[in-house]
C-alpha cells in the first residue's frame, strides 16, 4: 500500500507536472497569439496611419489647388474690369469722333451743295448769253471760244448735279 500511495503520489506529482507544463505551454500560445494579434492589430493602426497622412495631403493638395484657381480668377476679374472700363472709355470716344464726323459730313455736304448751286445760276447766265451771241452773231458760230464756253458750262452744270 506503500507502494501504492507512493505510486500514486508519483504518478499525481507526474501528472501535475504534465498539467502544468501544458498550462504553460497553452499560456505561451495565448501570449504568441496575443503577440501575433497585437502585431495585426499595429499593422492596421500603422495602415489607417498612413491613410491618414494620405488623405491629409491630398485635401492640403486641393486646398492649396483651389486657393490658386481663386486668386487667378480674382486676377483675372480685375484684368476683365479694367478692360471694360478701358473699352468704355474708347467706345465712348469712338461715338464722340462719329458724331463729329458725321456732322462735318453733312456741312461738307451742304458747302457743295451751295457753291453749286451758286456757280451754276452764274453759268446758266453764260450759257444763255452765248446761245444769244450764237443766235445774233451768225459770224461767230464757228468760233473755238464760244464753243468751249457753252462746253464748259453745260459739262460743270452736269456735274455739279
Amino acid at each position: 500500500m506503500v507502494t501504492d500511495s507512493l505510486r500514486q503520489i508519483f504518478y499525481d506529482k507526474q501528472r501535475n507536472e504534465k498539467v502544468k507544463s501544458l498550462g504553460e505551454q497553452i499560456e505561451k500560445e495565448e501570449v504568441n497569439r496575443e503577440l501575433i494579434k497585437s502585431e495585426a492589430d499595429r499593422k492596421i493602426q500603422k495602415q489607417k496611419l498612413i491613410n491618414i497622412k494620405i488623405f491629409i495631403v491630398l485635401i492640403c493638395i486641393i486646398f492649396l489647388t483651389t486657393l490658386i484657381i481663386l486668386y487667378s480668377q480674382f486676377k483675372l476679374n480685375k484684368v476683365r474690369t479694367k478692360s471694360n472700363k478701358e473699352l468704355k472709355a474708347a467706345n465712348e470716344e469712338l461715338i464722340i469722333a462719329k458724331e463729329k464726323a458725321e456732322e462735318a459730313s453733312k456741312i461738307k455736304s451742304q458747302f457743295v451743295s451751295t457753291i453749286s448751286h451758286e456757280l451754276r445760276t452764274p453759268l446758266y447766265g453764260v450759257i444763255g448769253i452765248t446761245d444769244i451771241i450764237e443766235a445774233e452773231h451768225q459770224e461767230l458760230k464757228d468760233s473755238p471760244h464760244l464753243k468751249s464756253l457753252t462746253i464748259f458750262g453745260k459739262l460743270f452744270i452736269v456735274i455739279s448735279k
